[in-house]
């Protein structure tokens, strides 16, 4: 129940954060700046990474299969770098500069893309994974500092817990994957 009230709370600070970085970019124009910036940003690292070479071809096929199977890994390890993030305790922080960035990023996004109901999708998809265990870890960094006793038997419980969260956390990913996949195969089609 503790893990739920943290992951609101997160999601709500994300959520707070996004719709004021929103407003913010369509009349402030540093904070447009700062989307178009990270906008020009990704797709220079999209068009030039070796990373994402693999992507690029399976995006440029047309071969949404594939670029789900890219995408997924990375999805996975954003979520257990989440995990550890809340495990020292800055996610708070984390979630509200991600939100101001992504906020601002969808603004820059909407003026060149068309599928900004699929670039929610992703972004509240992926927040969810990423957020199902990085609730987990900043829980149990409390645990770990204050020295809190939340559970009697903390070993047997925590590991039991940690797997369904992180069987949770896959099948959100598995959804944002999904949909990141579709974004990225629509966006190309409709700027070639």
């Amino acid at each position: 129940m503790i893990v739920l009230l943290i992951f609101l709370i997160g999601f709500c600070l994300f959520a707070v954060a996004f719709q004021l970085a929103r407003r913010a970019a369509s009349t402030n124009a540093q904070v447009a700046a700062l989307g178009e910036r990270m906008l020009e940003k990704k797709e220079r690292q999209y068009a030039e990474s070796k990373l994402f070479s693999s992507l690029r071809v399976a995006v440029n096929k047309g071969d949404k299969i594939r670029a789900f199977w890219i995408v997924f890994p990375l999805i996975l390890l954003k979520s257990a770098a989440f995990y550890f993030i809340g495990y020292i305790l800055i996610l708070p922080i984390l979630l509200l500069i991600q939100g101001v960035m992504m906020g601002s990023l969808f603004v820059a996004y909407q003026k060149r893309y068309w599928s900004t109901i699929l670039f929610i999708k992703v972004t509240y998809w992926q927040l969810v994974s990423h957020l199902i265990l990085a609730a987990y870890g900043f829980l149990l960094g409390v645990n770990w500092i204050f020295e809190v006793n939340w559970f009697e038997n903390i070993e047997l419980l925590w590991l039991t817990q940690l797997y369904g969260y992180i069987v949770l956390s896959i099948i959100w990913a598995v959804v944002a994957a999904y949909f990141e996949a579709m974004m990225l195969i629509k966006d190309r089609s409709e700027v070639n």
